[in-house]
């Protein structure tokens, strides 16, 4: 017992606790957001934050698992966690269910007379970094060949194309910077990207026809809500106001006009973030920026300290995804981004979400916990005879 007394504490000692500490704190202020944008559900209000809670608690204990874990040893089975990975989002798009614009990115099981369900693709974010980061180790002497450079490319689409015939654009595009930001800090040629950016342009017109027209509004109205406001532009202009009518301290908890009358659809998932900014004003507003800045900051400063060059890189994968979703919720919120659905870490409901975030962060905190193993292995792979 003593033992084992003396390993959690050594163990406790090497954990960051500011990044931690964002973490809870930006959950339970989200749990306090999500309670008050849905009251207006009534009798299945208790049932969502039920969901939510308990995919919190064990998100926070899987959080802790992987703290204390060796992620090189876990980059062994990055094979098998990709088949796995792949089989989970086929499985979903053979069996899984969506929503009236026909997306099919959810896994639904009935239990009694309701049922509970999951994203796949949001768990398979962590998979994907997982394994791309031992992918991008294993090549980093010889990145950019040719070769090496089409594997990559081969990695990220199978993955990717999977994600996005489930009609899931907003999750696709967050593979999307993740791929492009482990790229980058892989050290990736910047004449890959030019390179790609080129035939992304000059294929435009090719690819737009293939958006359905759902998707093609989202994208068009996104950055001007005021071409419809009636339908696709209602939910970032009536965000943009609730957000404005809040002013410095907001109206107070419970008390926000657009937020207690359900006038922004769905608020309490991807339009969170107006909630804080009409009933805390732009005090609670810049309180959520500055607790997901320091999320990503952490994470940005453990990603330099990491002991080899596959922990650094499963610090980017994670930090990107904080990145891509933050901007993104945040920028659709104030209507100068399309609506996409993407949640905000932490604080959106969903119980994917919250669980992908904190299994991010327990890996993050597991490179940190390890960086001063074996420190002298810094530059080196991540193979394990």
């Amino acid at each position: 017992m003593g033992i084992w007394a003396n390993e959690i504490k050594k163990h406790l000692y090497t954990i960051d606790w500011v990044l931690v500490a964002a973490a809870l704190i930006s959950s339970v202020y989200g749990y306090m957001l999500i309670i008050s944008s849905s009251n207006t559900l009534g009798a299945s209000q208790f049932r969502n934050l039920l969901v939510h809670i308990v995919a919190a608690i064990a998100g926070i204990a899987l959080m802790f698992a992987l703290s204390k874990s060796d992620y090189d040893h876990m980059l062994k089975y990055a094979r098998y966690l990709y088949v796995f990975g792949v089989i989970l989002l086929i499985v979903t798009y053979v069996f899984g269910s969506g929503d009236e614009v026909g997306n099919r990115s959810w896994i639904r099981i009935k239990v009694g007379d309701t049922s509970v369900g999951g994203q796949p693709s949001e768990i398979v974010k962590i998979i994907f970094i997982m394994t791309f980061a031992k992918h991008l180790d294993s090549v980093r002497e010889e990145i950019n060949k040719p070769k090496n450079i089409l594997f990559l490319g081969l990695h990220f689409a199978a993955i990717f194309s999977l994600v996005l015939i489930q009609g899931d654009l907003g999750t696709g595009l967050v593979y999307v910077f993740v791929f492009v930001a482990m790229c980058f800090a892989a050290g990736v040629s910047l004449w890959y990207f030019l390179a790609a950016i080129f035939l992304m342009v000059a294929a435009s017109p090719l690819l737009w026809p293939m958006l359905g027209e759902y998707q093609q509004q989202r994208i068009l109205v996104g950055f001007n809500p005021e071409l419809d406001p009636t339908d696709f532009g209602h939910q970032p202009l009536m965000s943009r106001r609730a957000i404005g009518s809040g002013g410095l301290f907001g109206a107070g908890y419970g008390k926000g006009y657009y937020t207690q009358n359900g006038i922004i659809p769905k608020q309490w998932t991807d339009f969170i973030f107006s909630a804080a900014g009409e009933e805390f004003g732009f005090i609670g507003a810049m309180l959520v920026i500055v607790l997901l800045t320091v999320i990503i900051v952490r994470i940005f400063v453990i990603s330099r300290k990491a002991r080899n060059n596959a922990g650094s890189l499963l610090c980017v994968g994670v930090m990107a995804v904080f990145v891509a979703h933050t901007v993104e919720n945040i920028g659709m919120c104030l209507g100068r981004l399309p609506v996409i659905g993407i949640p905000l870490p932490f604080f959106s409901y969903g119980g994917s979400s919250i669980l992908t975030s904190f299994l991010g962060i327990g890996i993050v905190l597991g490179v940190n916990s390890r960086r001063n193993i074996y420190y002298f292995t810094r530059g080196e792979s991540s193979e394990i005879p």
